[in-house]
């Protein structure tokens, strides 16, 4: 029995809750809630997480070894701000029944739990779980002797079993997290957070919508609401924190395409388009080509490139072409990030300038199939081989293709350690053409 409150006890302790046969009895040593032995989740070697919203703790410097950061609870993390109930106590709060311990499916529950209740407690570090118990058994006996209170400490636990935490999202989320990832075995916070999303929007389309919930819950494009959705929880979040501090956040940005860079690739699709009479083979050129110079040119992200529009180009291309300073005029129509509706974009590319660029060849060559020889006056530029408006996986491969000829071509024209690997239409053009427009001191 652990003595003085020093320990880790199941907010149940002693409680027999409704449809049980005797109360809870579980306390632990908190160097005891370890993981389990076959534990399949990934845990980081480094301190700390990428996470601006993480305030909460700032000493992650810390003397532990990392062979006992997120693998093992410590006394007194049940009383941190969020609600400690233990395996089997989670378990029938999911399932309503106790754990067949031959069942695969059951163990595999319980061991999930338990990673689950870990990284909860290691959403605080170990100086403030310590200085916590620390404090509140100093108070207690200072207190108690001189007031002798009938309940000198909150009540723990309760009676109905029942989610109510959401600990079942809890465990979908950490299951998907074992899928493998395109950057590692498995998948990045990013993409896991899309299991909280698609439940949250579920619940909101179901029984969250009938009932007046009591949590003051997010803001959703400047609108307050109320919610009873599980993900919405302060166990919740403190789970995800837990969790993102677990597994850490690898970053995969796209390498920069320098202008230089581009001036080679032109030369090269430039060779390749002269030397081929298949117009398949030129329409794909011109597309990526196109593409990539209207990505640069007017600093865009990759999936903005596509919404382009022939009407609005072709619409002052001759009149944009005899003014005194010749231009192309980019029209987009679409919903551009942060913004609430649709509506056209007029983005100028100069025909001449510092970076020799050759955008009016391209971009005219484009335009020219695609009004000519397509017969379309109206549409989007870009159009994948189904006639539907084009996405960036319809360019990207042959656009790495070209950035590997031009990098064999003139190597010079590449930092040393450049991943050749990490270049893509989504972001490379637009971090090119900020750096570019960086270094030319060109005002923002």
């Amino acid at each position: 029995m652990r003595k003085n409150g020093v320990g880790l006890f199941c907010g149940n302790f002693l409680r027999q809750r409704q449809g049980t046969t005797s109360p809870c009895l579980t306390a632990y040593c908190g160097e005891c809630f370890t993981v389990y032995p076959n534990d399949p989740f990934p845990i980081q070697d480094r301190i700390g997480v990428d996470d601006e919203d993480d305030t909460d703790d700032e000493e992650l410097e810390t003397d532990e070894p990392p062979s006992t950061r997120f693998r093992r609870g410590r006394n007194g993390d049940h009383i941190m701000g969020a609600p400690f109930e233990c395996d089997m106590c989670q378990f029938r709060n999911v399932y309503d029944r106790t754990p067949d311990f031959g069942s695969r499916t059951d163990r595999y529950a319980l061991l999930v739990i338990r990673r689950v209740l870990l990284d909860v407690m290691w959403s605080r570090e170990t100086s403030t779980v310590e200085g916590n118990l620390s404090r509140a058994r100093l108070d207690y006996d200072s207190t108690q002797a001189a007031f002798d209170f009938p309940s000198p400490v909150p009540i723990l636990g309760r009676d109905e079993v029942g989610d109510v935490c959401g600990m079942r999202v809890a465990m979908q989320t950490l299951h998907v997290s074992l899928r493998k990832g395109k950057y590692d075995k498995t998948l990045q916070i990013d993409t896991v957070r899309g299991t909280r999303t698609w439940n949250n929007n579920a619940h909101r389309a179901g029984e969250g919508a009938f009932n007046q919930g009591s949590t003051l819950a997010s803001n959703y494009r400047g609108v307050m609401y109320v919610t009873e959705g599980p993900v919405h929880t302060e166990w919740f979040h403190r789970f995800e924190e837990g969790y993102k501090r677990r597994m850490g956040i690898i970053k995969k940005q796209n390498e920069a395409l320098m202008v230089h860079q581009l001036l080679v690739i032109a030369i090269i699709a430039e060779e390749d388009w002269s030397s081929t009479t298949d117009e398949d083979t030129k329409r794909d050129i011109e597309n990526v080509m196109a593409f990539v110079i209207i990505g640069f040119m007017v600093t865009l992200r990759g999936e903005e490139v596509p919404l382009a529009r022939i009407e609005g180009i072709a619409r002052t291309w001759r009149e944009d072409y005899n003014y005194r300073v010749p231009f192309i005029m980019i029209t987009l129509r679409g919903r551009f990030k942060r913004e609430k509706y649709e509506r056209f974009h007029c983005l100028p590319i100069a025909d001449q300038g510092k970076s020799k660029v050759p955008s009016r060849k391209w971009i005219g060559r484009l335009m020219a199939r695609r009004c000519h020889v397509d017969g379309d006056e109206r549409g989007w530029l870009f159009l994948n081989k189904k006639g539907k408006r084009a996405k960036i996986s319809d360019y990207d491969e042959l656009f790495k293709s070209y950035v590997k000829r031009a990098h064999a071509k003139a190597p010079r024209e590449f930092a040393s350690g450049t991943k050749l690997d990490q270049y893509s239409l989504r972001r490379s053009l637009r971090r090119g053409s900020t750096t570019t427009a960086g270094n030319n001191q060109v005002p923002k």
